[in-house]
């Protein structure tokens, strides 16, 4: 999952993904169908390490059910299932087209249902592009960014009030890291709102 301090993010991993699915190939699409892991074709696509911190992530607290330790949404059955279906259907709709259109992830975190734990994937076709959209619920993986020299923006902005932007910005360490990122801006003729391009890690 991405490092992310908003409800949205794509971060380095969703990035990965995205630059890997800008043209949609057969081949993906059977790799998809045949089963095989998605850790091990996140592999293989230099999407994923093949550590054990990364299978840990991967297969445990993204994948992981409620035997697994650590798993984020533990009573949440067939993650993995649903995801693979997901990434088929998008690949049958890209590969509808002579020039397959780019499928691209956005993730959606922190959803609140009282009554059971979030875990959807949706896809949607637009004109250009495919998109998966993943929506869960939970903040684990959420929270303050880390002190890290792997850090970029993403291609993503947040808008809001300037509390509400001053408040996302202020959960970026101060120690240098982010320096080269601009923060909030303003935009003229509109007094009380800000814009954030969000850096990831």
């Amino acid at each position: 999952m991405p490092g992310m301090t908003t409800h949205v993010g794509k971060g380095r991993f969703f990035q990965l993904v995205d630059q890997k699915l800008r043209t949609p190939t057969q081949q993906g699409l059977d790799d998809l169908r045949a089963g095989r892991s998605v850790f091990d074709l996140g592999v293989e696509a230099s999407i994923i390490e093949e550590t054990d911190e990364e299978r840990h992530h991967v297969e445990t607290e993204v994948l992981g059910e409620e035997e697994d330790t650590g798993a984020w949404w533990p009573t949440i059955s067939e993650k993995e299932k649903v995801l693979r279906i997901a990434y088929v259907h998008a690949y049958e709709l890209a590969l509808t087209y002579g020039n397959p259109k780019p499928i691209v992830t956005l993730c959606v975190r922190g959803i609140k249902n009282d009554e059971r734990e979030v875990f959807e994937v949706y896809v949607e076709e637009t004109d250009h592009e495919i998109h998966v959209i993943w929506v869960t619920g939970g903040t684990s993986g959420m929270g303050d960014a880390p002190a890290t020299e792997n850090t970029y923006p993403q291609r993503l902005w947040k808008i809001g009030t300037d509390e509400d932007i001053d408040r996302t910005w202020a959960r970026y360490p101060t120690t240098g890291e982010y320096d080269d990122f601009s923060g909030p801006e303003t935009k003229p003729g509109f007094d009380g709102v800000k814009i954030l391009n969000l850096p990831s890690y």
